[in-house]
């Protein structure tokens, strides 16, 4: 069974400003809540604000890597779901060790499509 866009609340990290813009208000239009972090202090407070039913998280964040605050985040949140994007880490076998070791529902290859995160998030939430 398949919940409707709309009831899902997402943590948007992303540093990029222009990209974090356009991602957000893509997925708002297809009916997701999401609150944009900049940075991973910007993403501590949301997470302890509010419920999040899943995080995007970028690989390359101010002052710490994308894996570390995952890493981190796993401490509070084990079972949040987590899709990982990165220009960093292209290859298959890298994407298995990340999904491994960081418990990501899946690792997204920057640049990406908006309109291929709202599939990954359907099958996220099926």
């Amino acid at each position: 069974m398949s919940t409707a866009p709309h009831a899902k609340m997402l943590l948007f990290l992303e540093d990029d400003r222009d990209l974090q813009t356009l991602v957000c208000a893509f997925l708002r239009e297809k009916g997701y809540q999401v609150t944009p972090a900049r940075s991973a202090a910007e993403a501590r407070a949301v997470l302890q604000a509010q419920r999040v039913d899943a995080a995007i998280v970028d690989g390359l964040l101010p002052g710490m890597t994308g894996a570390d605050f995952i890493r981190e985040l796993r401490q509070s949140q084990p079972g949040l779901p987590v899709l990982f994007a990165s220009a960093f880490w292209k290859d298959l076998k890298s994407h298995e060790l990340l999904t491994r070791q960081l418990g990501v529902a899946r690792v997204v290859h920057k640049p990406y499509r908006p309109e291929e995160l709202t599939v990954w998030l359907e099958q996220l939430f099926t």
